[in-house]
């Protein structure tokens, strides 16, 4: 989890691209995913860039940034690059 959250810091936010070290995780990465959602430490925001795709809805990609609850819980303080207030 912090190396996810740490990454999504030095990246402006969003999560993906992955670092190497977790990518190809497979369902074990997609249940922490949905566990980090749940709980308020990431969000899904619409994204242009194909690397900082998570999903795609109704041809719309979908990537995932790290909110202010997130950066808090990894020791940084809230990213002035657009990281959400609140969860």
């Amino acid at each position: 989890m912090l190396l996810l959250l740490g990454g999504a810091v030095d990246r402006g936010g969003m999560l993906f691209p992955l670092p190497p070290a977790v990518a190809g995780s497979g369902v074990e990465l997609e249940l922490l995913l949905h566990k980090l959602i749940d709980v308020g430490l990431i969000q899904e925001v619409r994204v242009a860039e194909a690397e900082q795709t998570w999903r795609f809805s109704d041809g719309r990609r979908y990537g995932l940034q790290i909110t202010w609850a997130g950066c808090l819980a990894v020791g940084y303080p809230a990213l002035q690059s657009g990281v959400a207030a609140s969860a």
